[in-house]
């Protein structure tokens, strides 16, 4: 090849290089060798630059996803070393999945007995609310329930006791129920979407939901029940996703992860609003009949 051939050959490389942002040399001996442009110099984590006196390598941190990893994200043992206190979070395994709609998964596949679950998460600290409560409610009534009642939160009167809708709205609750052949223990089963109490009886904040919904998952699994009822409109709008009035939802069949769920007015807000019982009453007859025939008449 002529030098003149050459000439153009090298300028085509090189504008071709220009192009694609890359560095072109001409070694000795001949044309188009391609090398990257130099790159900056980056800082190494301290971690891994070479001991100054060049005697021992430091050990690098154990990775996020090792058995440090799991202790700090169960709450044994604070960020930074053991400070003699621990921060048990209650969580009977460090990972779960929320289940997706439509499907009543199990978030906690470990667990297949109701009492075996609850002594496992009854120390919970997965939110500030376990550093507050005085007991942690977690639910009381029939393991092989075919109705579950859902609130929102303990109350004052749970808290302390430890138990869900105690006081004058438990015993409303229970003269609703027996004004139609039911009784708390007997075929029914009553909890809360929270387990521990929200400070003044606020509700529930979508943080607070998103750490405490999936043990009311895995109680709902391990119940397996044929109907839900949502006793007031918080617990409503939570389990349903939605914004709805309460007179919007009431009167009709939604879905909870699978199983059946209707929306009724919570006990104490009966205490409150007399004229409310009516359609109450319409909702338990509703609730009764539903049950009834998914219990096969």
């Amino acid at each position: 090849m002529d030098d003149s051939l050459k000439r153009d050959a090298a300028r085509a490389l090189a504008q071709r290089a220009a192009r694609e942002h890359r560095l072109w040399v001409r070694p000795a001996g001949g044309i188009g060798e391609h090398v990257r442009p130099p790159q900056p110099a980056t800082r190494r984590p301290r971690d891994e630059r070479p001991d100054p006196a060049g005697a021992v390598e430091r050990p690098r941190a154990a990775p996020a996803g090792g058995a440090a990893g799991l202790r700090e994200r169960e709450g044994d043992t604070p960020a930074g070393g053991d400070t003699g206190e621990s921060f048990p979070r209650g969580a009977p395994e460090p990972e779960y999945g929320i289940p997706i709609a439509g499907q009543l998964e199990d978030p906690f596949p470990a667990y297949t007995d109701i009492a075996a679950f609850e002594r496992a998460i009854c120390n919970c600290r997965k939110c500030p609310l376990g550093q507050t409560r005085q007991k942690f409610v977690f639910g009381v009534g029939d393991p092989h329930a075919d109705l579950v009642l859902i609130g929102e939160a303990p109350g004052a009167e749970e808290d302390r006791l430890g138990e869900p809708f105690v006081g004058r709205a438990g015993k409303l609750l229970d003269q609703i129920l027996a004004a139609v052949d039911l009784k708390r223990g007997e075929g029914v089963y009553i909890c809360n979407i929270l387990k521990c109490r929200p400070p003044q009886n606020r509700d529930p904040l979508p943080s607070e939901v998103s750490e405490c919904e999936p043990h009311l998952v895995k109680q709902l699994q391990l119940l397996e029940p044929k109907l839900i009822v949502a006793l007031g409109r918080v617990a409503a709008q939570v389990l349903l996703r939605t914004s709805d009035s309460l007179s919007r939802m009431r009167g009709k069949l939604h879905d909870y992860r699978g199983v059946p769920l209707m929306v009724t007015y919570h006990p104490a807000a009966l205490l409150r609003n007399p004229q409310w019982k009516r359609p109450t009453w319409e909702d338990v007859q509703m609730m009764k009949k539903t049950l009834d025939d998914a219990r096969g008449g």
